[in-house]
């Protein structure tokens, strides 16, 4: 189902994208959201859009500018700052220069640019640059590349298409791909958009909303050939947002957890993430097609577009039978890898060499994506999914005629394609819990892990203010960090069950969790004659007993991975140096802050690091405040004489460097342990502004 441009949405869009470069450039944006968000039309971060406008460059002078979607955005949530503006002149003089190499290209793109801090160009902008129409859209469409990847494929796209189209055969994107369509456009120019066999469709028009249409009733028309071809060969098809079965989402828990052990690097080798994201797919449907005897050879046999290579690889890996040691196929699928690099001239000590499978094909169980980011293992997931279903569809119209294999491995190791994957966050690849991410304490270590490039699960009590504090904490952290490098994980830390059932739910989404932070905390204001034994009690539940089954259930599930974690317990300066009335608090963060030493010892064998940060008088700040000092503040200030707006200042003034200590500080604490640059366990790190009562002894 194509979306629809609605004139509403349109003006609102153009009322809401509102740029230096005007209304125009905000339809397009409009334009590209629409396409990008659906996965038929777009592969994930793929597709592009441009349009061409006059405005002054830097310097004032008038300029033809080609305004187009920068390298490494997303179409579904590019937004006016996604696109780089580019002299159209100097691209005109590229585009019949069919043997450019790869660093000339990369330099005259570079230098093309009238704004020297726009990201880098789509790779291909040149072609979009050979396209005289103002506005040019491109879609790697699903139901164009069924068509068009048969052996008579081009004649099914014109026959779908008509006159108003050109259909050319695959050419490298970059210089290649441009020369032919300017070429194909001398001869034809009156045609409207043409399709590009196993690679997508480009349409063009004077505006976004021509551009948009154009683009849609040509892939509905595609849709229609291939849905009365299939007519006699009723196949299941794609059900977005389907129930996964109960059966396969039991197997993947533990199965992803291997996996992702098993993919795992023991360090950062050439600069890939030593560990992948593993996300889980399954439906009754793509059940059903996986368990056919056809499936492996068909998913096999190549790829829809080489465009999918960065995302899928060239090969699945195909798990069949019992899966208690995947070592044999893993040993198969890198003798497989290794083949194909060397058939077409490739070496395996290259940049970008990565023998590892980017997607598992288990028949009983669903499929898997792989990737270095939750961004890159989503996009692997979903694309082997959907193409798994567009491979059955395209073998039933004829025979599926993939991409042959010489142009998938030159789009692989591309420079200018494997310049994508090598930028890298530090903690990209890693899985982060934080439980008492409600709080401020817990939401700025989410954060500060986030724009990292771990994928952080928050958690914090369900069916409570908690978790309403935790949807504006997870929002907050999505706003800062990206919308895939947080997600809630509601559960009750004293409920051990509801621990391993949550942790669990890990496991699907990203493979499993390897970096904790035991973050939550409460607390109970009386002198210890005053004290309700029933609060002392619940207080010790979720302060000590909630560290203990969610450390425990953290460590069973690290030890399926087999590739270490890290543990960060934040502790409080109350347990070296404690204070009246705060009997219950200080006590039980003192058996947690206890359990986190004995674990060192006792981890330290599974390269699970444990060590532990100090804070002192942590308040948060007006958008996620200290539920903690909220809670216990009129007490506290009561004890020491004080009024409650007085005991920000008090704080800072009683630590050494009269310091205010903030969330930012306890979130770089935790941050230098997850990020191991010290062959540490077992520390503990005061954030405190300095404390003489409480200096580790």
């Amino acid at each position: 189902m194509v979306a629809a441009w609605h004139d509403e949405q349109a003006a609102e869009a153009a009322e809401r994208w509102a740029s230096r470069y005007g209304k125009d450039l905000a339809l397009l944006v409009h334009a590209s959201r629409l396409l990008g968000s659906d996965p038929a039309l777009a592969s994930h971060g793929g597709g592009n859009t441009s349009i061409k406008i006059h405005c002054d460059d830097l310097f004032g002078s008038p300029t033809e500018v080609l305004l187009i979607k920068a390298s490494g955005h997303d179409l579904a949530t590019i937004t006016p700052d996604g696109f780089v503006p580019l002299d159209l002149q100097r691209l005109r003089r590229l585009v019949g220069e069919t043997a450019t190499t790869t660093p000339d290209l990369d330099r005259a793109l570079r230098a093309a640019r009238i704004d020297p801090d726009a990201g880098f160009p789509s790779v291909e902008t040149l072609l979009h640059a050979a396209v005289p129409a103002r506005v040019v859209l491109h879609a790697h469409a699903e139901a164009v590349l069924v068509l068009a990847d048969q052996a008579d494929g081009a004649a099914l796209v014109e026959t779908a298409l008509g006159e108003s189209f050109a259909v050319i055969e695959y050419a490298m994107p970059g210089p290649a791909l441009a020369h032919q369509v300017a070429r194909t456009l001398e001869a034809r120019p009156a045609i409207q958009g043409l399709a590009v066999r196993h690679h997508g469709l480009f349409v063009w028009g004077a505006s976004a909303e021509e551009a948009y249409r154009r683009l849609a009733e040509a892939v509905l028309a595609c849709r229609r050939v291939a849905d009365e071809g299939l007519r006699d060969e009723p196949l299941p098809r794609i059900e977005p947002e389907a129930p996964t079965p109960a059966g396969a989402q039991q197997a993947a828990v533990e199965l992803a957890r291997r996996l992702r052990g098993r993919l795992s690097l023991p360090d950062r080798e050439r600069g890939l993430p030593n560990r992948p994201v593993v996300e889980h797919r399954a439906s009754a449907a793509l059940l059903d097609l996986l368990r056919r005897p056809t499936c492996a050879e068909l998913c096999r046999r190549g790829l829809l577009t080489p465009d999918h290579v960065l995302h899928t690889g060239v090969l699945p890996l195909v798990l069949e039978g019992p899966h208690d040691d995947l070592s044999p196929a893993l040993d198969a699928f890198r003798r497989d890898y290794d083949a194909y690099v060397e058939r077409h001239g490739g070496r395996i000590d290259q940049p970008g060499y990565d023998p590892r499978p980017r997607v598992i094909l288990v028949p009983e169980v669903g499929v898997f994506g792989c990737g270095g980011s939750r961004r890159e293992a989503r996009a692997a997931a979903s694309l082997a999914e959907r193409t798994v279903f567009a491979r059955f569809e395209a073998e039933a119209l004829g025979r599926f005629d993939p991409t042959p294999e010489a142009e998938v491995h030159a789009l692989e190791f591309w420079p200018l394609e494997q310049a994508k994957r090598a930028r890298r966050r530090p903690l990209e690849g890693r899985v982060a819990l934080i439980t008492g991410a409600a709080g401020a304490i817990g939401a700025g270590i989410a954060a500060s892990l986030a724009r990292q490039g771990a994928v952080v699960f928050l958690a914090d009590r369900p069916g409570t203010e908690d978790q309403r504090r935790l949807a504006r904490a997870v929002e907050r952290v999505q706003r800062e960090a990206g919308d895939e490098q947080a997600l809630a994980l509601p559960f009750d830390v004293t409920d051990p069950a509801a621990v391993e059932a949550a942790i669990d739910r890990t496991a699907p989404l990203c493979g499993g969790i390897d970096l904790l932070v035991l973050s939550h905390g409460m607390a109970e204001v009386a002198p210890i004659d005053d004290l309700d034994p029933a609060r002392l009690e619940t207080v010790f539940r979720v302060n000590a007993l909630g560290a203990f089954h969610v450390l425990g259930t953290f460590v069973r599930q690290v030890r399926a991975q087999g590739r270490g974690g890290d543990v960060v317990l934040v502790s409080t300066k109350n347990v070296p140096d404690p204070g009246a009335s705060f009997s219950a608090y200080s006590a039980s963060k003192a058996a947690a802050h206890q359990l986190a030493r004995v674990a060192a010892i006792e981890l330290a064998g599974d390269d699970i690091r444990v060590n532990l940060v100090s804070p002192d008088a942590v308040f948060g700040d007006a958008e996620i405040p200290s539920k903690l000092w909220q809670e216990v503040g009129p007490g506290r200030a009561r004890s020491k004489g004080l009024d409650p707006a007085e005991l920000p200042e008090h704080y800072r003034r009683r630590n050494l460097l009269g310091t205010p200590v903030r969330v930012e500080d306890v979130a770089r604490a935790v941050l230098f342990f997850a990020l191991r640059q010290t062959p540490t366990t077992g520390a503990v790190l005061p954030v405190d502004g300095g404390l003489p009562g409480a200096f580790p002894r």
